[in-house]
């Protein structure tokens, strides 16, 4: 008999999809449809770091390592970051599947999942690598990339998987862009009321400048006049 602890608790997507509201599980089913597409969305942002980690470990330790040991285990680091990667690809595809029995076809044609799609290991692809690879193919140009591709060859097209994060760092990038040419035209209008304040100042002492001596005694004795009633009436006198 197995333990309680060790029993396997069911999930609405452990159930066909036409048997959930004979079971009472709708409501069950769509909260389990955001844990599922939370756990979609932070194992693919595992997977892309983890393609990023194996890409950087091959590019690096390959040209710095040097000798028998050294090689071996610049090839270990390697070997267990794939493991991340597959282990990440593993967690995503069973977040998909159990979306697939927990949502019907969505007018986005995919489940209601939008950007998500299932996972193969020809998407499993270093972003480094593509970019390598897209590089040669411009190097020899289109006459040589439209034979290759007329024999099923060819430059492959950007796996979906960084396609989705490029549209985020690209609305990120738009969005700081945006938020300086803001701060930039706040900066020119501050710039110009400092200017008139200085040209301001420059005209009034230009004029005081510009008095005769007899006005500018005349204004310090107002100003003393208006001193000596101020005190007055402050004894009361």
């Amino acid at each position: 008999m197995t333990a309680p602890e060790k029993a396997k608790l069911s999930l609405p997507s452990d159930f066909d999809r036409e048997n959930h509201k004979r079971l009472g599980l709708i409501t069950l089913a769509d909260t389990e449809l955001l844990l599922q597409q939370g756990q979609a969305n932070d194992a693919l942002k595992h997977l892309r770091e983890s393609l990023g980690l194996k890409s950087f470990l091959v590019r690096h330790n390959h040209s710095v390592a040097t000798g028998q040991i050294a090689k071996r285990r610049s090839e270990t680091e390697i070997e267990n970051a794939d493991r991340r990667v597959q282990k990440w690809a593993e967690v995503y595809c069973r977040a998909f599947n159990a979306m697939r029995k927990l949502k019907p076809l969505g007018d986005d044609g995919n489940h209601g999942r939008e950007q998500m799609r299932e996972l193969v290991n020809n998407g499993l692809i270093m972003l480094s690598s593509w970019m390598e690879e897209h590089r040669r193919w411009r190097e020899k140009g289109e006459v040589a990339e439209a034979e290759t591709a007329k024999q099923g060859k060819g430059r492959r097209e950007l796996p979906w998987i960084w396609k989705c994060t490029m549209r985020i760092e690209w609305l990120h990038a738009h969005a700081s862009v945006a938020r300086f040419e803001e701060e930039m035209r706040l900066l020119e209008a501050e710039s110009e009321r400092v200017g008139k304040m200085f040209r301001f100042h420059q005209k009034k002492m230009e004029a005081e400048e510009g008095q005769s001596e007899e006005q500018r005694l005349a204004v310090v004795a107002e100003e003393k006049y208006a001193a000596v009633e101020l005190e007055k009436i402050k004894k009361g006198i």
